[in-house]
């Protein structure tokens, strides 16, 4: 299939700056090489309701209008394109690991608009939070702290020997994010996105890989990779209030759920397909990367209705 580069994007020095702004970092591609191309005509991208899924392996962000399984538009260039979140305002924010960096994306997604820096980590997911931005980081136990303009306000530590894989947020501002430790999976909150971490032991001992998380309907929902299942966790977070079973499901790594509430959108590296679920688990439609042999990280939505 053959694309239109739609832009290609000075490189972003200063504050923000990508790591390797002139150069390559571990082999990335350099900040200024982040373009987005059209797979089809631009207006199919314009629509209330837009998906986004990531891929780990091409760096690419795909954007999908919902009405067609195929991409309207790609972001390309993104490093080890991991989990991402989105704002109020349909705001995408990308953890991109190999670029050790957050990298923002204003509608219509064809052009960077913040480049947030994490040093030498590799964030592997970002979550959005009252007052400050997360990003759990693959390569250590700890989670980077930002500021919404860039400043990295602290450094949490969860407990060590622990690998930090996704985050997300409640509505007070309380951090949770899930990981493995030991080989075992491990589960977290910092209050307020502070101090040290309280384990939720309850839900680490149900899911036996973890995936994404969410906060959704006053609860936490957490993806089980290998359960093929999103198990739903009020608090105090002793006993999952409901286990949805993704049928047909091989690999789903992270999901968001609608602003509706009515369906799941999951991101399955096994399949190599973004899977909208009804809230029973039944699938109902799907989403096909522009490149086989992939392997999809995030999945979101333009607009969420929580926390």
């Amino acid at each position: 299939m053959r694309f239109l580069r739609l832009a290609t994007l000075a490189c972003i020095c200063g504050t923000l700056a990508l790591s390797g702004c002139t150069g390559s970092t571990n082999g990335a591609p350099a900040a200024g090489s982040v373009a987005a191309r059209i797979a089809q005509p631009p207006q199919n991208c314009i629509n209330p309701l837009l998906e986004f899924v990531s891929d780990s392996t091409s760096g690419d962000v795909y954007v999908y209008n919902g009405s067609s399984p195929g991409a309207c538009l790609v972001i390309s260039n993104l490093p080890k394109a991991k989990g991402m979140d989105v704002n109020s305002s349909g705001t995408l924010y990308v953890a991109s690991a190999a670029a050790h960096s957050i990298v923002v994306f204003k509608a219509p997604y064809t052009s960077v608009s913040q480049v947030i820096s994490d040093g030498p980590r590799a964030p592997g997911d970002v979550a959005l939070c009252k007052g400050y931005i997360a990003a759990p980081n693959l390569t250590t136990n700890t989670i980077t702290i930002f500021s919404y303009a860039g400043a990295i306000l602290r450094i949490l530590a969860a407990h060590s020997g622990s690998q930090e894989l996704f985050a997300t947020c409640d509505s007070a501002g309380n951090l949770y994010t899930d990981g493995t430790l030991g080989g075992a999976t491990y589960v977290a909150e910092f209050k307020s996105g502070k101090g040290a971490p309280i384990s939720l032991s309850s839900v680490a001992s149900a899911v036996t890989k973890p995936g994404g998380l969410e906060w959704e309907q006053n609860a936490l929902w957490i993806d089980d990779q290998s359960g093929l299942s999103i198990s739903i966790w009020p608090a105090p977070f002793s006993t999952a209030a409901k286990t949805i079973h993704l049928s047909g499901a091989l690999d789903p790594i992270k999901f968001e759920i609608a602003p509706s509430d009515g369906k799941i959108l999951s991101a399955d590296a096994g399949l190599d397909r973004a899977v909208f679920y009804d809230l029973a688990g039944s699938p109902t439609g799907a989403l096909n990367p522009f490149v086989g042999g992939g392997s999809l990280v995030g999945a979101n939505f333009n607009k969420d209705d929580s926390p």
